[in-house]
């Protein structure tokens, strides 16, 4: 069963192992570029500590004017050789560091990616558009941001630190003391707001994701938005959710601002009493002079790496609210995967049984719901059943034809053969196999789908029909196309076959994009032909060529089809009759059309639709 942890807390230390673990496959990239960061502050925190030693030797009385320049030019010299061996190693760090993080990224991308194509649907049904690109785009960039640089960042920190500290032990232990003293209050400020500070993070995460559905869904159906004259209303609802993130991130910079103002004070406080106390250890001579100035410079440091600190915590509340939703995604168990025992669909010519199948889908959460709620994916209460009781057997070869008003469960019917979803109740059998003791791989291969609402991908006309047989040679896919009706119109296009159609198809019209679909799925030459209303979107004319060529194709496979037009009905063999979810009644058109009064009216209703659809278009019938 799908289920996602969206509200159920983890500790800092499960959070960071989880972080990390993502690490493991590039732990010697990662090493090299630790090994090179702690290079770099050595070497910093050297040339400082050589700068205090070139001060006291100028000073130092007790050596001769020459001994004492000679010292002097040599420790300039050395701070020159430390600076460019910096330099250089600074130059490698950077390529380094990057090629990490876009490898790190690309794994992190496809791991989201192979998991979001698993899911079943009846989790995917629950989550909008933006959800998923915002995990995959924002959540993601910022767990790859915290574990390389903002993890280098803490890295760099924390050796700097300890590097300073014990170049500052060396010249006055009484005073590195007095600089360590006001840290424990500066990470008290901080701690005091972080969990605060980790919850509004991800409630202005959500509310992005709203943006990110919204805006892809103005852009989706942007000819809808235009033709209605509805711009400035979805530009309000758009504006609304902006205000919404506006308003929730205004509490994140308050608490930001009192930490930063909180830390500087009393920095600026210490600093001041720290150059004091200096001061007074060289006039009582516990503190060589010389050593004021790169100490300063260590104190410096350590403020500067406090505050790089307090910026790596923000980021990890940042990336722990990115962790919770990127994990309810790879964490989420389909309910509809392989099981141990599942093997090939054997061979067979498509017997299909449906044996007292019942099926509900779960029910979607309130569209008016709070946002985190929205955002808790955990499957609710299912609904009412789409489908009850349905007991149904299909002979290889036969085209049996689902009628029944909207919401009468044919749809439902079919998405249970390829197994989109599981039956509540009873088992689905595919040549006397349980489809549920069937690899997925094996049980698709062998079934081709047209959907009612067809769905072409950007690229060309040759790759979208071959998406079920890439490796089909241009011969074959050409014919597939002839029998679907779409090589006149694909001829006619700019390449031919190789035009780009765009996002979606979206230069082409509705009816070439379906005669696109059947073309794909007869290229595939599948065992089952499932038709979902595959003619809705083409006239009459096209419809009886496409019907003609099916015919061929329907005559040594099993086919299902999802019909309201008369004329598809009558060249089933046999029709179901569905209403309310249930098996009303089976037989062929003439039969049903004799004894069944539900039938006829679904018939007659049909033929008004039928005769009403030429005088709406202004075009007669062919």
């Amino acid at each position: 069963m799908d289920s996602e942890q969206a509200g159920q807390s983890h500790s800092v230390s499960q959070d960071l192992r989880q972080l990390l673990s993502f690490l493991k496959p590039f732990k010697a990239q990662m090493v090299v570029v630790l090994l090179i960061i702690g290079t770099i502050n050595v070497l910093a925190a050297a040339s400082m500590w050589l700068v205090g030693k070139g001060v006291n030797k100028f000073i130092d009385k007790s050596a001769s004017g020459a001994d004492a320049a000679r010292i002097v030019v040599l420790i300039a010299g050395l701070y020159v050789l430390v600076g460019i061996a910096r330099a250089v190693v600074i130059r490698i760090r950077e390529p380094a560091a990057m090629r990490l993080a876009m490898d790190l990224l690309r794994s992190l991308r496809i791991t989201l990616y192979d998991k979001v194509q698993m899911l079943s649907f009846t989790y995917l049904d629950r989550l909008t558009s933006g959800q998923i690109i915002e995990r995959a785009t924002g959540d993601l960039n910022t767990i790859r941001s915290f574990l390389t640089a903002t993890c280098f960042q803490a890295f760099d920190a924390i050796v700097m630190a300890a590097v300073a500290i014990g170049f500052m032990l060396s010249m006055s232990w009484q005073l590195t003391l007095a600089v360590l003293l006001p840290y424990p209050l500066i990470c008290w400020v901080y701690s005091k707001s972080a969990s605060q500070l980790r919850q509004l993070r991800r409630l202005v995460r959500d509310e992005v994701d709203v943006m990110t559905t919204r805006l892809t869904e103005t852009i989706a159906g942007v000819r809808v938005v235009r033709s209605f004259g509805r711009h400035e209303q979805e530009k309000s609802r758009y504006l609304a959710v902006v205000n919404e993130i506006f308003r929730r991130v205004v509490p994140v910079v308050k608490i930001r601002s009192f930490q930063l103002v909180g830390v500087y004070s009393m920095a600026r406080v210490w600093i001041s009493v720290l150059l004091v106390m200096g001061g007074y250890l060289v006039i009582g001579r516990q503190m060589e002079v010389g050593y004021l100035f790169p100490f300063i410079s260590y104190m410096m440091w350590l403020l500067w790496r406090a505050q790089m600190l307090m910026e790596v915590g923000e980021s990890a509340q940042d990336a722990r609210a990115a962790l919770e939703r990127v994990m309810a995604l790879l964490e989420a168990r389909p309910d509809v995967e392989d099981l141990p025992d599942a093997a090939d669909l054997p061979p067979g010519h498509g017997q299909i049984v449906f044996e007292n199948v019942s099926f509900a889908y779960r029910e979607p959460p309130h569209p008016d719901a709070d946002v985190v709620e929205r955002m808790d994916l955990s499957l609710p209460k299912k609904g009412p059943d789409a489908v009850d009781g349905v007991s149904l057997s299909l002979r290889p070869g036969e085209r049996v034809a689902l009628v029944g008003p909207t919401g009468a469960g044919k749809s439902t019917i079919v998405s249970l053969l390829p197994r989109f979803y599981d039956p509540t109740q009873g088992r689905v059998l595919i040549d006397g196999q349980d489809v549920r003791h069937t690899r997925l791989a094996s049980l698709r291969r062998d079934i081709a789908i047209v959907f009612q609402e067809t769905f072409l991908f950007r690229g060309t006309v040759a790759e979208n029909i071959a998406l079920g047989r890439p490796d089909a040679n241009r011969e074959d896919l050409i014919k597939a196309a002839q029998q679907a009706a779409a090589d006149e119109f694909i001829r006619d296009l700019p390449r031919g076959y190789d035009s780009e159609i765009g996002e979606r198809g979206v230069s082409l019209s509705g009816g070439q994009r379906q005669r696109l679909a059947i073309a794909r799925a007869i290229l595939k030459q599948p065992r089952i032909l499932i038709l979902d209303d595959a003619m809705a979107a083409v006239d009459a004319k096209t419809e009886h060529r496409i019907r003609r060529q099916l015919n061929k194709l329907m005559a040594h496979r099993t086919t299902l089809i999802i019909a309201h037009r008369l004329a598809t009905v009558r060249a089933a063999d046999r029709v179901v009759v569905l209403r309310d979810g249930r098996v009303d009644d089976v037989g062929t058109h003439v039969e049903l059309a004799g004894r069944n009064e539900f039938y006829r009216t679904l018939c007659q209703s049909q033929l008004e639709e039928d005769a009403a659809a030429p005088e709406a278009s202004g075009e007669g019938t062919p």
